[in-house]
């Protein structure tokens, strides 16, 4: 079990991290090996309600205008709470995904009841972009309720590997780029919209699949929270 502050802890020092800049702006853009391989895997998540997600795709279309990236749209817009069996040559199994769906029916049940410990509601305040050599993402801030969902997922027997933070993927590159191929990109970061706090909508299980061509969220089964 993690506590808050030890989650607000790691994340802030990876957010740290990407706030260092100093890698893309004197080498370029690095595609993850994940990208340029493949992936694959099993994930629960918080989707978002439009005012989050529909400002989040139009920026990330435009991210791909302005270098070879993976648009992240409204249907795979999400805050990762766990993953599953993540790997280069994965093909799904609906055994598994049922697993998913109960290990996520509990979280979602877990976040709804009162009697709990945490009486606030699932709530990250997105207000930064950030971004790498292999990526842009949008830092989010939590509740505590957040950490209290990720918690949740560890207690069930599958070995899920909880989130490192509450951010969501805005692009990743997919293309080596030089840092003079990238001022438009640096300009247009510099315009990136504050999408500001967000409850999520519903908590989702199912996979995903990420290619050179295209980050792909596949729903198998949804569980709605309270607004």
């Amino acid at each position: 079990m993690t506590s808050y502050a030890e989650f607000m802890a790691k994340q802030n020092r990876i957010y740290d991290k990407f706030r260092d800049t100093s890698g893309i702006t004197a080498e370029g853009t690095n595609p993850s090996k994940e990208v340029l391989e493949g992936r694959g895997g099993y994930i629960i998540a918080f989707r978002h309600p439009p005012k989050i997600t529909d400002p989040l795709a139009v920026f990330s279309e435009r991210i791909s205008r302005t270098i070879g990236a993976l648009v992240y749209g409204t249907e795979n817009a999400h805050t990762t709470i766990a993953t599953y069996g993540i790997k280069p040559d994965f093909s799904r199994d609906d055994t598994i995904l049922d697993e998913m769906a109960a290990a996520a029916s509990l979280t979602h049940l877990d976040i709804e009841d009162p009697e709990s410990g945490c009486k606030e509601s699932p709530e990250i305040d997105y207000g930064e972009w950030l971004y790498n050599q292999d990526s842009v993402i949008v830092a989010g801030m939590p509740n505590e309720r957040f950490v209290h969902a990720i918690n949740s997922t560890v207690e069930y027997p599958l070995e899920f590997r909880p989130s490192w933070g509450a951010h969501m993927t805005g692009a990743r590159f997919r293309e080596r780029a030089l840092p003079e191929q990238l001022v438009e990109f640096f300009n247009l970061m510099k315009e990136a919209p504050r999408l500001g706090r967000s409850r999520p909508t519903s908590i989702d299980a199912g996979h995903f699949l990420l290619t050179q061509e295209e980050f792909r969220f596949v729903t198998y089964d949804r569980f709605y929270l309270e607004p």
